[in-house]
């Protein structure tokens, strides 16, 4: 089965980790630095794949730039920045990545991908960038009217406190995202998934109608055609045609 999802990690290792359990195709770009010419090449390769930066969470590093330069490189090619959901033991062992968690749980890789898959079509990065964004402002404005003249070690604690909550907030948000989805799936009669093929379907269309507004009749005929072997894959994918099989029966 073709994917519909394209996952980009900072890392071989992390990739290889998120590709073993997330079972999706995975690349590296070897350097945060290189996420976002990797997310832009997937883009013009295969414009119609959902793309995936899985970050680094810096958090021990100053301004995060795992964290930084994964959101980058998603809101430029219209995809989604997911983190690893790390506890705060975890982090105090130095945990950053997935293949980091994986190494301990790989039980928590694959189900913080599987619900990180899920928001995709239902909330764009560049919606979580601002939110994003706001809060950590907000959070660096009480604490800088808390410490006016900090120390370099209360510093470093208000930066790790700051990515701390920033991480928490984002795990939210996802939460929150898949939540509003099932109520809109269930105010509308139909299955979670469904609503997420007949999202993902839209996204097709309207991606062809604005870059191809002038098709010939034939040549729209053909499109349909692939948007329907690419739903139809995508409904595999969540295991609805297995699910409408085993109704049948």
């Amino acid at each position: 089965m073709v994917s519909t999802v394209v996952v980009i990690a900072e890392g071989y290792a992390t990739a290889a980790t998120i590709a073993k359990h997330g079972k999706v195709p995975a690349l590296a770009a070897y350097d945060s630095g290189n996420l976002l010419s990797v997310a832009t090449s997937i883009r013009e390769r295969w414009p119609d794949k959902t793309i995936v930066i899985a970050g680094d969470d810096d958090h021990r590093s100053e301004n995060n730039p795992g964290r930084e330069k994964a959101l980058a490189a998603a809101q430029a090619v219209g995809g989604v920045a997911i983190f690893p959901n790390l506890s705060a033991e975890q982090r105090a062992k130095g945990f950053t990545d997935f293949n980091d968690l994986g190494t301990e749980n790989p039980k928590l890789v694959a189900e913080q991908l599987k619900d990180a898959s899920r928001t995709p079509v239902l909330e764009r990065v560049n919606e979580k960038v601002k939110d994003y964004e706001k809060y950590e402002k907000e959070l660096g404005g009480k604490l800088a009217q808390k410490y006016p003249n900090p120390t370099p070690e209360q510093s470093a604690k208000i930066e790790t406190t700051i990515n701390h909550l920033v991480t928490d907030f984002l795990a939210q948000k996802n939460a929150e995202a898949i939540e509003r989805g099932k109520r809109n799936a269930a105010n509308k009669g139909v299955s979670f998934e469904m609503l997420q093929v007949q999202s993902y379907e839209a996204h097709l269309r309207n991606t062809v109608a604005r870059q191809y507004p002038n098709l010939l009749p034939a040549e729209a005929e053909q499109v349909d055609r692939r948007i329907g072997e690419l739903v139809a894959q995508y409904r595999e994918g969540l295991g609805l045609e297995k699910q409408a099989h085993v109704e049948r029966l």
